[in-house]
């Protein structure tokens, strides 16, 4: 089922979040885990906790359907002090785009940037879950919801694209991140080889991306 069949609404509540530093959950799990013993919890108090109730118009269940939403009142808060519950509180992981579909974790949100939070909903049914913000305290997260091909333009990172790395490559085949030169003259990536180079799959390549299965149709 697409993500055309899954509706939101939400509201504004302020109420105490959940333990401020929670550990990775297994590869591919939706939900995080709960934080140790041993490490910090409770840092600060989280003043904005928002519902949002998921409404499955489909004949499907959504099993972590990337779902995206406008900040809308969380807009002016730390990325860092996000956090993602179930209606039973358990951690969901998530994560924040900006206006050109880069990721953004750490920094103030603005009105254009969008959460992007699995959902999960039984056919025609709904499902709530809370997102609380607005603690300057807490920590980030470790982890996010990994949810199709990101930085798609190659515009976001620091010594190199977020998101991809590049391979095979050696003294006649290089892969390089260039400042300009893409669509709109913005960021790109570039592969050269050598006169004398063997052929070879010199590449820039972004690995986990979650597919789903598609059964056959009539």
């Amino acid at each position: 089922m697409l993500c055309d069949n899954v509706n939101h609404e939400s509201h504004q509540e302020s109420r105490r979040g959940p333990p401020d530093r929670p550990r990775v959950s297994p590869a591919g799990d939706r939900r995080r885990s709960v934080a140790p013993p041993a490490l910090p919890t409770n840092r600060g108090y989280w003043s904005l906790r928002v519902p949002v109730q998921i409404f499955n118009e489909g004949t499907n269940a959504a099993l972590g359907e990337p779902l995206t939403l406008p900040v809308g009142q969380i807009a002016g808060t730390r990325a860092e002090s996000l956090r993602v519950c179930d209606a039973n509180g358990q951690e969901l992981l998530f994560d924040i785009a900006g206006a050109g579909g880069e990721t953004k974790r750490t920094g103030r949100l603005v009105g254009t940037d969008r959460l992007v939070i699995p959902a999960e909903c039984s056919p025609k049914g709904s499902a709530t879950i809370y997102v609380y913000a607005g603690n300057d305290a807490a920590m980030g997260v470790p982890d996010f919801f990994r949810y199709g091909l990101l930085n798609g333009g190659f515009e976001s990172g620091a010594e190199s694209p977020e998101e991809w790395s590049s391979a095979v490559t050696d003294a006649l085949h290089s892969a390089s991140w260039e400042k300009t030169g893409g669509h709109g003259d913005g960021r790109c990536v570039k592969s050269e080889v050598g006169a004398a180079a063997q052929p070879t799959w010199v590449q820039w390549r972004q690995t986990g991306i979650p597919l789903r299965p598609v059964g056959p149709t009539n």
